[in-house]
Formats: C-alpha cells, sequence, structure tokens
C-alpha cells in the first residue's frame, strides 16, 4: 500500500503574483499550461524534501510551507517570513534537553542513592545547563545563511529528511536531452550520458543484497518492452538486452533513448525499494510510447508500494488507467494577486 508522507504545499507570491495552495494524493497529476509554475513547484518542493536550497529559486517566489501528513512543518523563505519557526525549533530542542536529562538520570539510579530527596531534580537543572546552549546553536544553524532562500525543519524531521526518506526527482526533459548527448571520458573515448546514468543505476541496484528488487526492476521493464520485441536481463552484474527477433544482444546505448529512458526511470524507483519514497517526475510522457505513459504509474507503485508520486505531465494518458482522481490542474489550485 502507497505510504502517503506529504500533506499540502502553500506557496506566497510565485512570479511575484501568484499563490498556490495544493493538497496531495497518494498519486498527483498536475497539468497546466506553459509557465503556470508546474515545474517551479516541483523544484521547491525537491529542495524542501531534501533541505538543500536552490539558488536558481532565489527570487521566484516569497515563501513556502510543506506539511507532512504527521502534522510536521517544513519552511522555506526568507528569515523575517519564517521567524515565528524558530519558536517551535527551540521547542523541540528543549524537549530532546529534557529526554537525554532524563535517560541519563534514569541510568545513574541504579549506581546512586537520591538523597536529599531533591538529587534528581539539581541533576535535571545541571544536565539541562550543560546541554541547552549546546540545541539552541543546533536549532539556529537551521538559520543559516541570514539572508537569501533557506529550508527551515525541525532538528528531528531535518533528520529523518536526511537519512530515512528517499526523495528522487526526474526531469524527462534533461533525461531526452541527454539521450542524445556524448560526453568525453578521457583518451578520446565518448560515452553517451544517459547510458552513463543507466549503468549507475544497475551498479547501484546489483550494490544490494535486495535480489527482490531486481527481479521486480526485470519484470516490469520486460512487461513494457514486450510490444518492442526486446527484453532485459541482468547477467554477471551487467544488464544486457536482446532482440527476440533475431536473438541478437544488444548494448544499452543501441536502445532508443524512449527505451532507455523507461529503463532509467524503473531502475530509479528500484533503488527506492522498501524504503519511504518521493518520487517527482517532470514531463515523463517525452519519448514514451503512449501504453507506457499509461502503464508508469502502475509500474512505480509495483516496484515500490511505499513511494508516494508527484507527476508533472501535459499528457492525459499518464492519468488513463484509473488515475483520474490523481489529476489536478494548476488553475484550480493557485490565486493570483490582481493588484500586481
Amino acid at each position: 500500500m502507497t505510504e502517503q508522507i506529504l500533506n499540502s504545499l502553500k506557496i506566497k507570491n510565485l512570479f511575484g503574483y501568484k499563490n498556490i495552495q495544493l493538497d496531495f494524493n497518494k498519486v498527483t497529476v498536475l497539468v497546466g499550461k506553459n509557465g503556470s509554475g508546474k515545474t517551479t513547484l516541483l523544484r521547491i518542493l525537491f529542495s524542501m524534501l531534501t533541505t538543500k536550497p536552490d539558488a536558481d529559486l532565489d527570487g521566484v517566489f516569497d515563501s513556502a510551507q510543506l506539511n507532512l501528513l504527521d502534522g510536521k512543518e517544513i519552511t522555506y523563505g526568507r528569515l523575517n517570513e519564517v521567524n515565528s519557526n524558530f519558536d517551535a525549533i527551540f521547542k523541540e530542542a528543549i524537549e530532546l534537553v529534557i529526554e537525554k536529562a532524563l535517560k541519563n538520570l534514569k541510568s545513574r539510579k541504579n549506581n546512586i542513592t537520591f538523597d536529599p530527596p531533591n538529587l534528581e531534580e539539581q541533576l535535571l537543572i545541571k544536565n539541562y545547563k550543560e546541554q541547552t546552549e549546546i540545541y539552541k546553536t543546533q536549532a539556529k544553524i537551521n538559520y543559516e545563511p541570514l539572508s537569501g532562500k533557506h529550508v527551515i525543519a525541525l532538528p528531528l524531521l531535518r533528520n529523518y529528511l536526511e537519512t530515512s526518506l528517499n526523495v528522487r526527482y526526474i526531469s524527462t526533459v534533461e533525461i531526452s536531452a541527454n539521450a542524445k548527448r556524448n560526453v568525453d571520458i578521457g583518451n578520446s573515448i565518448e560515452k553517451n550520458l544517459l547510458t552513463l546514468a543507466i549503468r549507475e543505476e544497475i551498479r547501484q541496484l546489483l550494490a544490494t543484497d535486495n535480489a527482490r528488487a531486481r527481479r521486480v526492476f526485470v519484470r516490469s521493464a520486460n512487461s513494457l518492452l514486450q510490444d518492442t520485441g526486446k527484453k532485459i536481463s541482468i547477467r554477471n552484474g551487467e544488464l544486457i538486452s536482446i532482440d527476440n527477433h533475431d536473438k541478437k544482444r544488444l548494448n544499452i546505448s543501441q536502445l532508443s533513448s524512449g527505451e532507455r529512458q523507461l529503463i532509467y526511470i524503473l531502475a530509479t524507483a528500484a533503488n527506492t525499494i522498501n524504503s519511504p519514497t518521493v518520487f517527482l517526475m517532470d514531463e515523463p510522457e517525452i519519448s514514451l510510447h503512449m501504453s507506457w505513459q499509461e502503464n508508469l504509474i502502475d509500474a512505480l507503485r509495483l516496484i515500490n508500494p511505499k513511494m508516494q508520486i508527484v507527476i508533472v505531465t501535459h499528457s492525459p494518458a499518464i492519468v488513463m488507467k484509473g488515475y483520474m482522481d490523481s489529476y489536478i490542474d494548476m488553475k484550480d489550485i493557485l490565486t493570483e494577486d490582481k493588484n500586481v
């Protein structure tokens, strides 16, 4: 069952005059005219979830607030716009101090006698004084730098985002460009960027002990590739492709850009298997056959049932196979400031 992580996103003054209020589903598919802010919204979301400021977003909007389903909040904006969040940050820091102090006291109870009776309270206060400034400093780190856009998350939430949540952003516009772009890796040897990216995802997939991840990746890819007459497999630590028409073995670089793009998307998803994941995709329909577009969401959810998906698209085919309720038009989630 899909694990929903994101609850809602508010963006203030996108492009100086648009306010956005988006409520997420387990699968959210955003559509809208060019220039409506779909891709920018996706980039803001990625920056907040990875707690990494994006310099290219500076000046594009005033502030953003992302709420997770458990009530936790992440803010992205200028210091004076999100200053109220510091109270919550420091409150959690104090709670961490007290929790640590109580644990220390509990561990000491087996070794000391509390005499006089208020010794436990004295120890707690002592520990509090020693630790409070440390946690206060850690909390303030979330406000660096003091100017420009930055991400603010509570200490425990930041730790969860950085260590326990998988966040993947796939821009198919860039993938399509990389499918035609080669780089010189030395000695005048050129390699295709998309092919290199696929091999890196496969390397990561093989580096894990999760045989199921490899099986479900191959099964999902072959289910979609069957109409092309091709089949992939992983043998001796390498991804190979076979053309079923003449049984000829093909290098990954010999596959079409659409086939390689599909394999890259599914391999990236396979590297998140069994983990809570937010999967962000910008126009995945580019270079993909209509039937692949229709089956893409099901393939991703089969690979990782704990994946919450947010897609920006111009193609209605993405939602045609059971995801009409996931369809959200940008014009329905934004209001414009008529005074600008």
